[in-house]
């Protein structure tokens, strides 16, 4: 969070690691990105062994479209990707 707060700009105390996961969920809620889709992009593990085992990984094209889907409420200065 240094990094963030020194090279970014983001300075309230309030944010930490966790509001960027909790922001990125209300993105996906806001772009109709499933549970699932959504979960695989956050790294969340699969709870429900049977649909782990049968369904494997999801396509990377898929997880691609969910992203093309969410749009950033706001700007970050100097973002260098």
């Amino acid at each position: 969070m240094r990094h963030l707060r020194t090279n970014i700009g983001i300075t309230s105390r309030l944010k930490v690691f966790h509001s960027f996961r909790h922001n990125f969920y209300a993105m996906c809620d806001n772009a109709d990105v499933t549970d699932g889709v959504r979960d695989d992009l956050v790294g969340h593990k699969k709870i429900n062994r049977t649909s782990r085992s049968y369904k494997g990984q999801r396509a990377l094209e898929t997880l691609r479209q969910a992203m093309d889907k969410i749009k950033p409420e706001i700007i970050i200065p100097n973002w260098r990707a």
